[in-house]
């Protein structure tokens, strides 16, 4: 019982001191106030980075493209290089051929630009 007098007299003490400097009172509830807000922000800001960056980088495609003239050496060569990169999650080689038959089964317009080539005038092939 004595426990919950004591108690009950820090908190009327506490009221008490509140309401004698109330301007001291209203300033440092308004820091705490503003300093939680700032903080919150700042969280939030940073979750919202971290998880742009991490779409981003799931996101993010690059394209190689090999001359004409390369042998098949040139691109064991490439191949092997872009397999000892450590920031290449999978690669995949795509032939001529297979990006042009790609490119015409995706849609009918592409399917008419590429039937007016010729064979051998034939960007893809």
């Amino acid at each position: 019982m004595k426990i919950f007098r004591i108690f009950m007299h820090c908190i009327r003490d506490a009221f008490k001191s509140v309401f004698r400097n109330i301007s001291l009172s209203l300033a440092s509830i308004s820091c705490i106030a503003i300093t939680l807000v700032i903080v919150a922000i700042a969280i939030i800001a940073s979750y919202n980075v971290e998880n742009f960056t991490k779409e981003i980088e799931k996101d993010i495609t690059i394209v190689v493209f090999v001359e004409n003239d390369a042998t098949q050496e040139d691109e064991e060569k490439i191949t092997e290089k872009i397999k000892s990169m450590n920031n290449v999650a999978s690669y995949k080689f795509i032939s001529k051929i297979d990006a042009s038959e790609d490119m015409s089964n995706s849609s009918d317009v592409l399917k008419n630009v590429l039937s007016g080539f010729k064979e051998e005038d034939n960007p893809l092939k």
